[in-house]
């Protein structure tokens, strides 16, 4: 389930230049395991790799219209499962990680 976690990490913070670098770093992943996860996010057209202006090895990743709606669904889902599964009230740390 990492790569909704990766979804989501790109899709809350779209003000920031990210690398494979950094989610490799983030999600203690190993180079090969972020860049097939990635181009499985991007053949499905949820994310976007450009190159950088300042050094052309890297790619910046960032999220798609749709891949920032897919992230928002899947939130929206994962908050109703939490909800229904703590009868109604919610889970206290989900709604602490729910950006409203």
């Amino acid at each position: 389930m990492k790569i909704v976690g990766i979804l989501q990490y790109l899709s809350q913070n779209t003000s920031k230049e990210i690398y494979q670098k950094d989610i490799e770093e983030l999600f203690s992943i190993k180079r090969s395991t972020a860049n097939q996860m990635l181009r499985t996010l991007e053949n499905r057209g949820y994310i976007k790799r450009e190159v950088s202006a300042q050094d052309s090895r890297k790619n910046i990743i960032t999220p798609t219209k749709e891949g920032i709606a897919a992230s928002e669904h899947l939130t929206e889902h994962m908050y109703q499962f939490m909800k229904n599964k703590s009868n109604g009230k919610g889970s206290k740390l989900f709604k602490i990680n729910r950006f409203d």
